[in-house]
């Protein structure tokens, strides 16, 4: 949706394994079951770096996140202070 996004949604279920094509470049195998409307990382994000969907800050990995991996409970909310904005 936004060149600076490293996390895409699902619009359908996508299963462990499932290959998703994001881009003319970028196919993105997935690393376990990923419901609809959830997140899933489309390019490596290292633990503390800022994860970006729609060109907006959601929230800081408190891990390192591969492509493919489900993203959720992985990230620390925008909301805390020192994470996306407050962090500048």
């Amino acid at each position: 949706m936004d060149p600076k996004d490293n996390v895409a949604t699902a619009l359908v279920n996508i299963a462990k394994g499932e290959s998703v094509q994001i881009d003319d470049a970028l196919m993105i195998t997935i690393n376990k079951n990923i419901d609809m409307g959830h997140k899933f990382a489309i390019k490596p994000i290292k633990k503390d770096e800022l994860v970006i969907k729609y060109g907006e800050v959601i929230g800081q990995a408190k891990r390192d996140i591969q492509p493919g991996d489900w993203v959720h409970s992985n990230i620390r909310s925008p909301y805390i202070k020192g994470v996306g904005k407050d962090a500048e």
